[in-house]
């Protein structure tokens, strides 16, 4: 482009050349022939220099057009070695095509303790299916002190994991939980029976995985952890007597350390086999998760013989070693009134 510019500016400076040598003096010319060709008529001269008018605006139109041509292909020049030496450098947090999408596993531990029955019970749908169905998994944990704790959490985990399947025209991960958890309570209320509630009962925490987001749903004092970049961050709230002491406390009614010392803080408020749920707790929206995440759904049996800081060494290595790790853990405590314990790893890796 520049090229043809440059031969068209020479080409308009050669002709304005020769009509200055053509008005410069007369030269013989031969006496014309009679022909039928009429000439167009000749274009008006400059008075003062004798070269055409209409050569001056063409003369202007290529220097600008060359001068424009001139400035893109520099400036373009300019950017070429900043683009090529920005190729050589890594760029942190760039997506890398060719590294597989995290995958979901699974490892699990649910081990009676020293108490005379397993109370606890667990459940979990198929990982393979996360993409298409979504995994769900579920820790129900049997009240000890009431009657057939273990029956009742049974009963929890077995109507979610039937139910499953039957949710899968929810329309969100919240929709589906509450629609799963409103078939455990449906499900422990039919087999108690009105003259039964808080006669027996059982925690409900239940976990979805899907599209790479979690959500969960927890009833009772059963817990959800996320073991993001060396931290162990619990995600849900217990529902026990100690946080309306804690209302009281801030309400007035009560001191903030006879609130917090109560013997009966730890009783539970909400929970499966009560009838009526009095409270759930559910975040607003799913977790996106990020590779190398590690999720642990457990029973209070896990977290009152271990601490976070045990917890978290205990699950922080490959997978395959997590349950183990916690099984370990919390035998080597060798605590009398170990209570039964249970707990579902989840690795997006």
């Amino acid at each position: 482009m520049l090229d043809f510019l440059l031969l068209l500016s020479e080409t308009l400076i050669e002709t304005a050349q020769e009509s200055l040598a053509t008005t410069a003096g007369p030269t013989p010319t031969p006496t014309p022939t009679p022909s039928t060709f009429t000439p167009p008529p000749t274009p008006p001269v400059s008075a003062t220099s004798g070269i055409p008018v209409w050569i001056w605006p063409a003369l202007a139109a290529v220097v600008l057009l060359v001068l424009a041509a001139v400035i893109l292909l520099c400036s373009r020049k300019r950017r070429r070695p900043s683009q090529a030496g920005s190729a050589n450098i890594p760029m942190t947090g760039a997506v890398n095509a060719a590294a597989p999408a995290p995958k979901l596993s699974v490892a699990k531990l649910h081990e009676q303790g020293s108490r005379s029955e397993q109370q606890d019970s667990f459940g979990v749908s198929d990982c393979e299916l996360v993409d298409t169905l979504g995994f769900v998994a579920v820790v129900a944990d049997g009240m000890g002190g009431l009657k057939d704790g273990g029956t009742v959490s049974a009963t929890a985990a077995e109507a979610v994991l039937g139910h499953f399947l039957n949710c899968q025209d929810a329309r969100s991960p919240k929709e589906l939980l509450l629609r799963l958890a409103a078939e455990a309570n449906r499900s422990v209320n039919d087999l108690l029976g009105p003259a039964s509630y808080r006669v027996s009962g059982s925690t409900l925490m239940l976990g979805y995985v899907r599209g790479g987001f979690f959500q969960f749903l927890s009833i009772g004092d059963s817990r959800v952890c996320l073991l993001r970049g060396g931290e162990l961050i619990q995600l849900n709230r217990e529902h026990t007597y100690e946080n309306e002491l804690a209302l009281d406390a801030i309400n007035g009614s009560l001191s903030v350390g006879d609130a917090l010392s109560d013997p009966k803080g730890h009783g539970l408020v909400s929970f499966l086999g009560m009838g009526q749920i009095e409270a759930y707790d559910m975040p607003a929206a799913p977790l996106q998760l990020l590779r190398g995440d590690k999720l642990i759904l457990m029973s209070d049996g896990v977290y009152n013989a271990l601490s976070p800081v045990e917890i978290k060494a205990a699950i922080s290595g490959p997978l395959d070693n997590a349950a183990e790790e916690l099984r370990s853990a919390i035998e080597e405590k060798a605590y009398s009134n170990q209570d039964n314990y249970t707990a579902i790893i989840l690795a997006y890796e």
